[in-house]
């Protein structure tokens, strides 16, 4: 094992360890890392040039085939060397490149600091790693570790006292008292108000207190996304995309939303399919109706939880996800960086939606479905089942613990 020890080469040199010369794990050992690469595949040894982010710093990285999608990988581990001292583990953001013969840095993740506690235990939880067919779905979200979630109880009663200032202040607001004599066409603003509120007390309390939540690598996404998609579906369909399927306009803020500049305020700042795995968006379907999705990026897939299921028939839910179906391996494909955008295909997304009072509480009028969806949302998040408590019965007291 002498012919690895570290020697700091030129700038130009490229060491493949092949096969044939060291299997991974024996390099590993050497090295005290865990795994190389998490794919297993032969690991390569390279200096960075002038060019890169950190050159004359080594790195190494599976030697990514892209004619073998089903053991590629886009994370990878890597040791770097800072002169004579090994630095932590950094997770690489990207490594590939357009010929697919070696592996180059990309990028190191903005991040790296937030990301080295969980780089080291995924190192130690290998084995719990998603295989999937595409490479974009070989990094998993982070499971839950009992360390996590659960920061709060969504469903403690408020005491008297306060439940007592909460009702006063809400009589003191504007139209508070009056019953609606007609009933409004389309989505009303005043709900989506008041669901962006909700919405973005979990986003500050994620910002705030991590650990409250399963995972960090969740967003939390306000109304518009989903209304403003549903609405600039028909002009995304109408133009024609070009040779590699591309070149369809995307809507307005899209671009913003996929690098956390949106929703405001407090943007996560968060690259989704590289800080954040899945998205929390209330959706409104048919006007009236509003569910919670859960948008897993490296599944690619979509859950619907739906408090009121009867309302929309099986039937029907195909054409009410097509937008964001469609539109969101078209995002991902169109903001990644050129070299990693052969990782997302044009399919569209899959989607479910899990039906059963056991599983999914349901509403039993049809004026709770904003309320079920917000709990819905909190309540995965935080890593809970959906208690049986979520009833019509609790609404009332639920909704005040909203507005406090």
């Amino acid at each position: 094992m002498g012919r690895y020890s570290y020697s700091q080469p030129s700038s130009s040199s490229v060491r493949l360890i092949s096969p044939d010369e060291a299997d991974v794990s024996s390099t590993s050992r050497h090295y005290g890392i865990p795994n190389l690469c998490y794919c297993g595949l032969p690991t390569m040894m390279k200096t960075m040039d002038s060019t890169d982010e950190y050159p004359g710093r080594m790195f190494f990285g599976c030697k990514d085939y892209k004619v073998n999608r089903k053991v590629g990988c886009d994370l990878h581990l890597v040791k770097w060397w800072d002169e004579a001292m090994m630095e932590e583990f950094v997770l690489l953001r990207r490594a590939t490149d357009n010929q697919g013969d070696c592996v180059r840095v990309l990028r190191v993740a903005d991040r790296i600091e937030a990301e080295l506690g969980e780089l080291k235990r995924l190192a130690l939880t290998e084995n719990k790693r998603h295989r999937g067919a595409d490479p974009v779905g070989s990094r998993n979200v982070k499971p839950n570790d009992g360390a996590r979630g659960r920061g709060y109880d969504p469903f403690a009663p408020l005491d008297k006292g306060t439940k007592k200032a909460v009702i006063e202040y809400c009589k003191k607001l504007p139209g508070s008292g009056k019953r609606k004599t007609k009933k409004r066409q389309g989505v009303s603003h005043k709900i989506l108000v008041h669901i962006n509120a909700a919405i973005y007390l979990l986003r500050a309390r994620l910002m705030d207190h991590p650990e409250w939540f399963r995972s960090d690598r969740i967003c939390f996404v306000d109304t518009y996304f989903g209304h403003y998609w549903s609405a600039k579906y028909e002009e995304f369909k109408l133009v024609e995309a070009n040779e590699k399927g591309e070149g369809k306009p995307l809507p307005n803020l899209s671009w913003d939303y996929y690098k956390g500049a949106q929703p405001e305020p407090r943007p996560t700042n968060k690259i989704w399919g590289v800080d954040i795995d899945e998205l929390y968006v209330p959706f409104n379907v048919k006007t009236d109706h509003w569910v919670a999705l859960l948008i897993s990026l490296p599944k690619r897939h979509i859950t619907v939880y739906d408090s009121l299921p009867h309302h929309v028939k099986p039937e029907e839910l195909p054409a009410l996800l097509e937008p964001l179906a469609v539109m969101f391996p078209y995002l991902m494909r169109t903001c990644v960086d050129e070299d990693m955008k052969y990782l997302w295909t044009l399919e569209p997304f899959t989607y479910d939606r899990p039906i059963g009072q056991e599983i999914v509480p349901q509403q039993s009028n049809d004026n709770d479905c904003g309320v079920f969806t917000l709990k819905y949302i909190e309540c995965h998040a935080l890593g809970m089942e959906f208690p049986q408590t979520l009833c019509h019965a609790n609404i009332p007291d639920i909704r005040l613990k909203i507005r406090w």
